[in-house]
C-alpha cells in the first residue's frame, strides 16, 4: 500500500513530466510549422515561461571570470563580504545551506582569498602613501619646512590576536598624532600553517625539508621568533628602522602607555643618531587609571594590616568614589595643560575643589598614591594632555574584522587590517572608492 506522501509525489512528478511533454510539443510544432520570426519569439516566450514554473534544484549562475585568476568576480565578492563581517568558510556554508543554494568548497574559497589578498597587497601601498602625503602636507604648511625629511610625533601601541601572553599574531601600529591618520603598521607572526605541515611530513630535520624550504622562505608568514610579550618592542624597532626610507619622517617624540620597554628599547638603538633623542609623552587616559589602579592596591594592603578604609561607610573610599577620584585627576590633567592654555592665550586654570567626603584616616592612607603620581617628571610628559584613543579605535575595527574567538591566517588577519586602516583614514565609503579605482 502507498502512502499519501509517496502519491503526492507520484502527482507532482506526473504534473511535471505533463510539462515537460507540453514544452516538447511546443518546440516540435515551432520547428515544423517554419513561421515567421514574430510567432517564434512568442512560443519561446510562452515555453519560458511554463519553465519558470518548474525551477531546478540545481541553480546556475554564470558570471565573468577576472583575466588573470581562474575565480569567479561573483564568488570573490562574496568570500569577501564573509571576510568583512569576520566570517570565513565555515559560515559561508550555513548560509548557503539556509538559503538553500550549493556551497562553495574550501578549494575555491582559498583561490578567492588568496586573490583577494593580492588586491589587498597593493591597495595597502596606495592607502599608506596617500595618508602619508596628507601628513606630510599639514605639517609642512604648520611649520613652514621644506620638502625633505620631517619631524613628527606619533601614537604607537600594540595589539594581540590572542588574549594573554601566548598569541601568535601581534600587531604594531602609529598613528600621526597632528592628523590621526595612520601611516605604518607592522604583523608579526610566529606561526606559518605551511611550514607546520612540511615539518610534520618531511620531519624538521630531514634534507627534503631543508630543501623544501629554500624555495618557501620568501613567502614564509613565520617573522618572529621570541616571546609574545616582546612583539610589541620589536615590531616598534622595525617600525622606526624604515621611518625615513618609507615615509619620509623621523618619529621624534612617542605617545605610548606606562609600558616604558618600547621607548627604553629605541631609545639604547638611537635609530636616528647621537644628535636626536625620541622623547617619550604619555597618554592621560593611562596615567589616570593608574591612579585608580594605586587606589585600590591601597584598599588590599590596608586590609591585610586589619584596618578598613575601603566600604560603604561615609567618608571610604568606595568603588564610585575611586572612579570620581580618577575622573577629577584626569580632567585636572587635561584643563590644566600648558599646550592647551597657550593655544586658547589665557594662563593655565587652578584645581577647583573637589566634592567628594574623604575621611582625614583615608586621607592619610592614600596620600602616597598622589605623591607619586604629581611629580614634575611625569606631569612634564601629559603636558600635551594626548590620549591613545585612535589606537584603542583601530584596534576595536580589526578585531571586528577578524575576531580574537576565530583564530585565522597572517593573509587573512593582514586583510583585516589593511580594510581597517582604508576606512579608519578615509572612511568605508570612500575606502570603497579608492579601493575600486586602484583595482
Amino acid at each position: 500500500m502507498q502512502s499519501d506522501s509517496d502519491s503526492t509525489m507520484c502527482a507532482k512528478n506526473s504534473d511535471i513530466l505533463l510539462a515537460e511533454n507540453s514544452l516538447m510539443d511546443t518546440e516540435i510544432s515551432i520547428s515544423d510549422e517554419g513561421s515567421h520570426a514574430g510567432e517564434k519569439e512568442q512560443y519561446l516566450n510562452a515555453s519560458l515561461s511554463k519553465l519558470q514554473m518548474f525551477p531546478s534544484t540545481s541553480t546556475f549562475l554564470y558570471y565573468p571570470r577576472d583575466d588573470d585568476s581562474n575565480c569567479f568576480d561573483a564568488n570573490k565578492k562574496l568570500v569577501e563580504a564573509f571576510l568583512k563581517i569576520g566570517k570565513g568558510h565555515a559560515a559561508l556554508e550555513l548560509f548557503s545551506m539556509a538559503i538553500g543554494i550549493h556551497a562553495m568548497d574550501k578549494k575555491t574559497f582559498s583561490k578567492c582569498l588568496h586573490k583577494l589578498y593580492e588586491e589587498k597587497c597593493s591597495f595597502k601601498e596606495d592607502i599608506l602613501e596617500i595618508s602619508r602625503k596628507v601628513v606630510r602636507k599639514h605639517h609642512e604648511d604648520l611649520f613652514s619646512t621644506s620638502n625633505g625629511v620631517i619631524d613628527i610625533t606619533v601614537s604607537y601601541d600594540g595589539t594581540w590576536q590572542k588574549r594573554g601572553h601566548s598569541s601568535l599574531y601581534g600587531i604594531g601600529i602609529v598613528i600621526d598624532i597632528l592628523t590621526g591618520l595612520i601611516i605604518d603598521y607592522e604583523i608579526l607572526s610566529k606561526y606559518c600553517p605551511e611550514c607546520t605541515t612540511a615539518k610534520r611530513d618531511l620531519g624538521e630535520n630531514s634534507a627534503e625539508y631543508s630543501i623544501w624550504y629554500k624555495s618557501h622562505q620568501e613567502e614564509c608568514s613565520e617573522n618572529y621568533v621570541g616571546s609574545s610579550n616582546a612583539m610589541e618592542v620589536k615590531a616598534a624597532e622595525i617600525l622606526w628602522k624604515r621611518s625615513i626610507k618609507n615615509c619620509g619622517m623621523r618619529y621624534v617624540s612617542i605617545l605610548s602607555d606606562g609600558d616604558a620597554k618600547t621607548y627604553q628599547h629605541l631609545s639604547s638603538l638611537n635609530v636616528y643618531g647621537n644628535c636626536i633623542k625620541i622623547a617619550k609623552e604619555e597618554c592621560i587616559n593611562h596615567v589616570a587609571k593608574r591612579l585608580g589602579t594605586g587606589l585600590r592596591n591601597k584598599i588590599l594592603e590596608w586590609r591585610n594590616k586589619g584596618i578598613t578604609i575601603g566600604g560603604r561607610k561615609e567618608g571610604n573610599l568606595k568603588e564610585n568614589t575611586i572612579v570620581k577620584l580618577t575622573n577629577f585627576y584626569r580632567k585636572a590633567i587635561k584643563d590644566n595643560a600648558p599646550d592647551r592654555a597657550l593655544a586658547k592665550n589665557e594662563n593655565p586654570m587652578s584645581h577647583s575643589l573637589m566634592k567628594t567626603k574623604l575621611s582625614e584616616q583615608v586621607l592619610e592612607k592614600i596620600l602616597p598614591v598622589y605623591q607619586r603620581l604629581v611629580n614634575d617628571e611625569l606631569l612634564e610628559r601629559c603636558s600635551a594632555g594626548k590620549t591613545q584613543n585612535a589606537n584603542e579605535s583601530i584596534h576595536s575595527v580589526i578585531w571586528k574584522n577578524c575576531p580574537k574567538e576565530t583564530f585565522v591566517s597572517k593573509k587573512r588577519l593582514e586583510m583585516g587590517v589593511i580594510s581597517a586602516i582604508g576606512g579608519y583614514n578615509f572612511g568605508c565609503f570612500n575606502s570603497l572608492a579608492i579601493e575600486r579605482t586602484m583595482s
